[in-house]
């Protein structure tokens, strides 16, 4: 009789994160900490860890094998490094990323080969040989073919369907600055014999430079960079059958600066659905349009705001069904409905008081709809199903914490679980009995390096609003002494830095200055993500300005507590965290002994149109929002060291924000320290990141001992 191999890597070192023993007794470098999760103190995880298409079976790679298992645990393949490469006639030197397209079968990708191969009878196949510097490319539903962008243009298969991309147009990309939940702009239909794609026109867009500094002379680098109240780029969408050959636009229709967002088919792919929003995105619109001819058929929803309206995710179809799943925040919180072609709702099929943020996964029954949903709070992320015949919700994963789960066609679950105190567990969960069991723990890599307790709690308002907050103490904390104080903020929308996961949704620098003798704080104030509709617009029109009275709240709980020294606090925060961190200094002259801002919004005029319009409306519309939030024209009011950091190619927060208030800096006789990272575009990536963060703790070190 075989055993069950549940546990396929050796467990070791459970511990109690929270527990500091007397063998922890390393410290963290400032590159163990930088390079955390990248390098080798980063927990071990099943590699590629997921479900075989169609079956119960699950896979992982281990040890350059790759490991076939059934829910009962009992090993059903094994494919070593060696039986690939000879099957398959490669000369791999590891196992590749694998995709599972159906019950018996692989495709993974090489050298710009595409292969499938079948780990039933042991025969590989090549499936398609693609060109260099393709981009975007996207298999469709049947793995039959493969589209992709080259030198701007959109192909299938190697087969060339447009011609006039390049010089200002933009064809099969993602569009509209990546907002509204856009990541990719080519979308199969499901029966693989259509495809959408974006064609983004950016020709009326002012040139903005980029300067090439490893060219003598330099030379310019432009690309379209459209900023609030300017000219927005142009998006049509566009259908290529592949049958007839012929590219049909959708007629979309006026006004031009609109937004297409949310790309979906029906099941039979007659039928396209976009998700329309107006300039103002106030108003959205959901509209169906014949696939063959174009034409618009007809607006099934509509959503309008006196704030915004964000569509972020596409409808969903039920299997040979004109139902669909439609995803809205205008309950309070982003839930799920279920309508019908018609327009009809035909109910609300999610009613928790949290905002629900995937929907992982209709199983082969058609019976249940799996999700995963934020709790009230904002701190847990906990996974549902729904009955799609009664509309029961019922909950599957119940402890606190963080859940990432994938779903079998049949509904078993693979939950990759962190905790408080827990830096990984995967269990695997039958959803019909709630029974798991507990297939891996990570290694527990920090287990021998000295770090500081933490806690996650909440701070209320004046008006009862709660905040989450995480507090990291120094090791061997001592609350009879004083400790200096670093607050770390984002502050912005779609960004939580507060959790109930693993490091409390922190990172391992803030436990490496915890090191240093700093309690570190972080505060999600309203505006930030996960904690409802009220919440999130609560700061609308008005960035900066509710924003830094919650983080007031937080900072005015810090001088209550007997160890915090308060003549010695910094602050410190990236992009919109850079705005805030300056913000902060001007708003509070005296209260910080030194900040350092990254990458940071000096003044909305002067970012993206997407972005910006929909939290600040146009400047024209919101001229003193604008002027309020507005920190070139407020540097008289900087008291304290201040550094600012920018990347020299940042095409997000563009480095004329920094110059700007650099050059009133100068104009005003106010002293400021800058510090520009060359070839580096929104933030400072790869190996120059541990120049980065010595920089940042050295100027914060420098400055909070004087």
């Amino acid at each position: 009789m075989k055993r069950p191999l549940f546990i396929v890597v050796l467990l070791v070192n459970f511990f109690l994160f929270l527990t500091i023993s007397n063998a922890q007794n390393k410290e963290l470098s400032l590159s163990d900490a930088v390079t955390f999760k990248n390098g080798t103190l980063f927990p071990k995880r099943l590699s590629q860890l997921n479900f075989i298409e169609g079956t119960d079976l699950y896979y992982f790679v281990r040890n350059d094998s790759i490991l076939i298992l059934s829910t009962n645990g009992i090993l059903s393949k094994s494919i070593n490094l060696e039986e690939l490469n000879r099957i398959s006639k490669l000369e791999l030197k590891r196992i590749p990323l694998l995709t599972s397209i159906n019950e018996s079968t692989f495709q993974f990708s090489t050298q710009n080969k595409v292969l499938e191969f079948n780990f039933k009878n042991n025969s590989s196949k090549l499936v398609l040989e693609l060109p260099d510097n393709i981009e975007e490319e996207t298999f469709s539903p049947n793995y039959k073919s493969i589209a992709y962008v080259k030198n701007d243009n959109l192909f299938i298969d190697n087969t060339q369907i447009t011609n006039d991309g390049g010089k200002g147009i933009v064809i099969g990309k993602a569009v509209h600055r990546n907002e509204f939940g856009i990541n990719n702009g080519i979308f199969w239909s499901p029966n693989s014999q259509k495809i959408a794609y974006y064609r983004m026109d950016e020709t009326m867009v002012t040139d903005y430079p980029l300067y090439n500094i490893n060219t003598s002379p330099t030379t310019i680098n432009n690309f379209k960079y459209p900023m609030a109240g300017g000219t927005s780029h142009q998006v049509n969408l566009i259908i290529y059958d592949i049958e007839t050959k012929k590219n049909i636009t959708i007629k979309t229709g006026e006004p031009k600066e609109q937004y297409l967002t949310n790309i979906a088919w029906d099941n039979e792919g007659k039928s396209v659905f976009i998700h329309i929003l107006n300039r103002e995105q106030n108003h959205a619109k959901l509209n169906m349009y014949n696939s063959e001819t174009g034409e618009f058929i007809k607006t099934i929803i509509e959503e309008q705001s006196n704030k915004y309206v964000e569509p972020l995710a596409p409808i969903q179809f039920l299997k040979k069904s004109d139902q669909f799943i439609y995803q809205s925040k205008k309950s309070g919180y982003n839930q799920l409905f279920l309508y019908n072609i018609e327009g009809k709702e035909i109910t609300q099929l999610t009613k928790q008081k949290g905002d629900v943020i995937e929907v992982l996964k209709i199983d082969d029954t058609k019976k249940y709809l799996y999700y995963t949903i934020a709790s009230e709070d904002g701190l847990n992320r906990f996974l549902y199903r729904v009955n799609l015949k009664n509309y029961k919700n019922e909950l599957i994963t119940n402890k606190p914490g963080i859940h990432n789960c994938k779903i079998s066609s049949k509904g078993w679950v693979i939950d990759n679980y962190s905790y408080l105190n827990n830096e990984s567990s995967t269990y695997l969960i039958n959803s019909n009995t709630k029974k798991d069991n507990k297939i891996f723990i990570s290694d527990h890599t920090l287990s021998d390096y000295k770090l500081g307790n933490y806690k996650i709690d909440k701070l209320s308002t004046s008006n009862k609003t709660q905040l989450n907050y995480r507090i990291i103490f120094p090791p061997n904390f001592d609350s009879t002494k004083k400790y200096k104080t670093l607050v770390y903020l984002y502050g912005g929308p779609h960004a939580q830095m507060v959790n109930n996961g693993w490091l409390g949704g922190g990172n391992l620098w803030f436990f490496y200055m915890a090191q240093q003798g700093y309690i570190v704080f972080t505060l999600d104030n309203r505006g930030s993500a996960y904690r409802g509709l009220a919440f999130e617009q609560a700061t609308h029109k008005n960035l900066g300005e509710e924003e830094k009275k919650d983080q007031m709240v937080g900072i005015n709980y810090l001088k209550t507590l007997p160890y915090v020294d308060t003549t010695k606090m910094a602050i410190h925060g990236w992009s919109f965290g850079g705005f805030m961190t300056t913000n902060m200094l001007l708003s509070y002259p005296n209260l910080f002994k030194v900040g350092v801002a990254g990458g940071p919004v000096m003044d909305w005029n002067m970012y993206e149109i997407m972005y910006t319009e929909r939290y600040m409306s146009q400047p024209k519309n919101n001229e003193k929002g604008y002027q309020q939030a507005n920190l070139i024209n407020k540097v008289k009011q900087l008291k304290d060291p201040l550094l600012i950091i920018h990347g020299q190619d940042d095409d997000v927060v563009v480095l004329q924000h920094s110059l700007k208030f650099l050059d009133q800096c100068v104009k005003n006789n106010v002293q400021v320290d800058f510090f520009m990272y060359p070839n580096h575009s929104h933030n400072v990536r790869g190996k120059d990141r541990v120049h980065l963060m010595q920089k940042i703790t050295d100027y914060i070190e420098l400055h909070i001992n004087q």
